[in-house]
């Protein structure tokens, strides 16, 4: 059964304000009239549209912090103010993560070219780890690793256990 849009934004609205996924079920049961699965699948739908609208709102903003960045940085030196112009800089480089490279190498003994490696390397387990979906996307790689490992761990344990 399809949810209406209505019902659909009522359910979002109950997330963002904090219910929980079992709160959210009863809402759509007693409020809305759904049945279990259908609330479950309308609760899965509401937080699909939660999370796109999440990262629309985040490229939209930081697009909008980067246009403003650079009007204040060109307004400034119009009027000479190298000052504000200087800081608007620094703030746009630290939003584009211009600096991470750079300190990142100079913790390498400045060697751009193992970073460059480093950070190659790094892309390709997570382009291993992250479709396990063992966590979220967003969690850090090596927070995906520890999991890996842990479950690699009992898995041998209980392969040793079976086998003894």
């Amino acid at each position: 059964m399809s949810v209406s849009e209505e019902n659909l934004n009522k359910i979002i609205i109950a997330l963002v304000s904090g219910a929980s996924n079992e709160m959210a079920e009863q809402i759509c049961v007693s409020k809305l009239g759904l049945k279990l699965k259908d609330a479950k699948s309308a609760i899965i739908d509401a937080r699909k549209q939660i999370t796109v609208a999440a990262d629309f709102n985040r490229v939209d903003e930081l697009g909008t912090a980067i246009i403003r960045l650079q009007d204040v940085y060109a307004k400034s030196m119009r009027v000479q103010d190298t000052k504000t112009a200087l800081a608007a800089q620094k703030e746009l480089n630290k939003l584009l993560d211009l600096y991470r490279a750079v300190e990142h190498a100079q913790s390498m003994g400045g060697d751009l070219e193992a970073v460059s490696i480093a950070e190659q390397e790094l892309a390709a387990i997570a382009q291993h780890l992250l479709p396990l979906n063992l966590a979220k996307k967003d969690y850090p790689l090596s927070g995906h690793a520890r999991i890996v490992a842990e479950k690699l761990r009992r898995l041998q344990s209980e392969a040793t256990a079976k086998d003894g």
